[in-house]
């Protein structure tokens, strides 16, 4: 379902999320991150209903009292999508998109873009991936962003790519590497640590798979762990689709998701936690 809430939880210590604040509408597939030195969080793309994507650019304070984080509509991409891939260039401070869905029937972009953090924010087109992707997962280092994995179209299939984005030219993007499996679909969620990328989770089918895969020698993603819940009665047992992602300097979290058709436990209010 689509909803509005903005929530948050504390990566120091365990606990509950809390409503927090509401964004501009209510959505889904909306890609998240932050600037630096991290004040505010940014928005970018996302699913209103079905079938309508829109290209809101949106920020919220970290800073302020619970009850009042709401987001605020900033600017606009260049393209009306969602299930894109989102990062931050921390050196030249300004946020960038890979890829995106632009609804049934269409075409996956194939566009990079940068907006600034800024209001007003504008968004301009500075490059272009191999292929049309979304529903893959985006990784910062300071000199690159890793876009892992997800679905492309046309043709219709799923990816395994690993590719490498260059942030000083952003038309430098190389294939480094695979992931364990081309499973996406916007089930699969990221986490990062300073030296590697997390993917947990995805679909097509359905997995619980947590994998790595290494900043300075990308290559072939590794298996390093499984997240929950059980799916009893699903097909394949385990796994999460559309679950989200979170960073600590030495965990990754990840919070709701669906089990899947089959379930006899819909898991879509935990939140669970690895080590990097």
């Amino acid at each position: 379902s689509f909803h509005d809430k903005n929530q948050r939880y504390a990566l120091a210590s365990s606990g509950n999320a809390t409503d927090v604040g509401e964004t501009t509408v209510a959505q889904v597939n909306h890609g998240l991150t932050t600037d630096f030195p991290m004040t505010h969080g940014y928005g970018a793309g996302q699913q209103t209903s079905w079938p309508t994507y829109t290209g809101e650019i949106t920020r919220f304070p970290f800073a302020a009292s619970v009850g009042a984080i709401d987001s605020s509509d900033i600017g606009e991409m260049t393209d009306a999508v969602a299930q894109l891939g989102i990062g931050t260039d921390a050196i030249n401070n300004i946020g960038y998109t890979v890829g995106g869905g632009n609804g049934p029937g269409d075409s996956d972009s194939d566009k990079i873009q940068t907006f600034t953090f800024a209001s007003p924010s504008s968004a301009t087109d500075v490059g272009e991936m191999p292929t049309g992707v979304s529903a893959g997962t985006l990784h910062d280092d300071a000199s690159y962003g890793f876009h892992a994995s997800g679905h492309k179209y046309p043709p219709e299939t799923w990816q395994d790519n690993i590719f490498r984005i260059t942030k000083a030219s952003w038309n430098g993007v190389t294939d480094v590497g695979e992931a364990i499996t081309g499973t996406s679909g916007g089930g699969q969620r990221r986490s990062s640590s300073t030296t590697h990328g997390y993917q947990h989770g995805g679909q097509s089918p359905i997995i619980d798979t947590i994998q790595k895969f290494t900043f300075a020698s990308p290559s072939t993603s590794t298996d390093v762990g499984d997240i929950g819940p059980t799916r009893s009665g699903a097909p394949g047992g385990s796994g999460l689709k559309g679950v989200g992602g979170a960073s600590a300097p030495d965990y990754g979290y990840c919070h709701g998701g669906d089990p899947g058709p089959g379930a006899t436990a819909a898991q879509l209010n935990e939140i669970q936690r690895y080590s990097f």
